[in-house]
């Protein structure tokens, strides 16, 4: 907006997944509905298990269609039940690989046990904050565990202890 002197006032969405009746990119202004970009594309053809707004990696579950776009939204993804059904989580392999991928070099596992202990001291010291929740930890786990998910807890929770005592 500075460089150009234009303001941000819509962004290129793309609209995809199987319940979509017909896939499509717009370039919607800032502010439309979700629901109203899901209508421009025939609706859901098929019943809808999840919708996350975002990429596939990095996106969030969206629970309301009345949200709107904004600067931040590249993309809506519809996925159908059974698409949408997080996988069972096994138990850690120890085989390093999110730690291998991890681009802030922190070591998600360790940072998940955390969260799950609820010691969020150890987990602030382990770097829980550098966290940038790209998602490669989660995506490359042969176990299918949630690290991501309890990262974003830790984070949180830490965010509120911090508040609160501010």
């Amino acid at each position: 907006a500075v460089r150009d002197g234009e303001p941000l006032i819509s962004r290129v969405v793309t609209v995809s997944g199987s319940p979509i009746s017909e896939p499509k990119n717009f370039l919607a202004p800032i502010g439309v509905q979700f629901k109203d970009l899901v209508a421009a594309c025939g609706g859901f053809k098929n019943e809808v298990g999840k919708v996350i707004v975002g990429g596939p990696l990095m996106g969030v579950a969206q629970f309301d269609l009345e949200a709107s776009v904004c600067k931040t939204v590249t993309g809506l993804i519809a996925f159908e039940p059974e698409e949408s059904r997080a996988p069972e989580a096994m138990p850690c392999i120890k085989c390093s690989r999110c730690v291998e991928v991890c681009p802030a070099q922190l070591m998600p596992l360790r940072l998940q046990a955390f969260a799950l202990q609820e010691m969020w001291d150890e987990a602030l010291e382990y770097g829980v904050l550098d966290c940038i929740e790209c998602g490669a930890c989660n995506y490359i786990c042969p176990s299918k565990r949630p690290l991501l998910e309890y990262i974003r807890l830790a984070k949180q929770e830490i965010a509120a202890i911090q508040n609160k005592s501010s």
